[in-house]
């Protein structure tokens, strides 16, 4: 299987926009088999200083949507364009290298 190192992704995932079908329906992409955690976009920022994204851990995945729990026990289900994987080497742990 080819895998761009750069962007974590088939050839076929970069160029499409569409997922590509499998035997049995849609398939996954492919980061989101291997982990359980990924960037979620957050929607409402209270300042400037608010992040971007939050770390999210997804309970269960379809092809269309994820469904993710937050702190206070409710669960959201989310689109999987609002997610993005995670770099497997977190940045505190790039700065502990240096």
């Amino acid at each position: 299987m080819l895998l761009c190192a750069a962007t974590d992704t088939t050839p076929h995932e970069r160029f499409s926009n569409f997922q590509r079908r499998s035997c049995t329906g849609e398939s996954l992409p492919s980061w989101l088999t291997r982990t359980r955690t990924a960037y979620l976009k957050r929607f409402v920022c209270a300042s400037w200083n608010d992040p971007l994204v939050d770390e999210a851990e997804f309970v269960n995945v379809r092809p269309t949507y994820a469904r993710v729990p937050y702190p206070g026990g409710r669960e959201v289900t989310v689109r999987l364009r609002y997610l993005a994987p995670c770099p497997q080497v977190r940045i505190v742990e790039l700065v502990r290298l240096m």
